[in-house]
């Protein structure tokens, strides 16, 4: 494969991009700062509280379990969006 095929053109998709940012920063050590960026980025966009040194350290301590968090939130935060919002049930006394 030629070594054009290895870095992404300008119409990569924004996953293809972050795929090999990880990849070069593996490379040097140093795979927990995209990590941290892109779990940095969720908190914001799904407004969930927290820190960027909270990111840091959780990027750092175990780079797959933060990939594993980031995926699962992801998967609830856009399932409840499409589902939109659910009325609680009805209080009902026990008979």
């Amino acid at each position: 494969m030629p070594a054009s095929g290895l870095v992404p053109s300008g119409n990569a998709s924004p996953r293809q991009k972050f795929c090999c940012l990880y990849a070069a920063t593996h490379y040097c050590h140093l795979c927990w700062v995209p990590l941290m960026m892109k779990r940095r980025e969720i908190r914001q966009r799904f407004g969930i509280g927290g820190s960027s040194c909270n990111d840091c350290i959780v990027a750092c301590a175990c780079g797959c379990c933060s990939l594993m968090q980031q995926e699962k939130e992801v998967e609830v935060q856009y399932a409840r969006l499409q589902s939109g919002y659910q009325a609680p049930a009805g209080m009902e006394y026990p008979q």
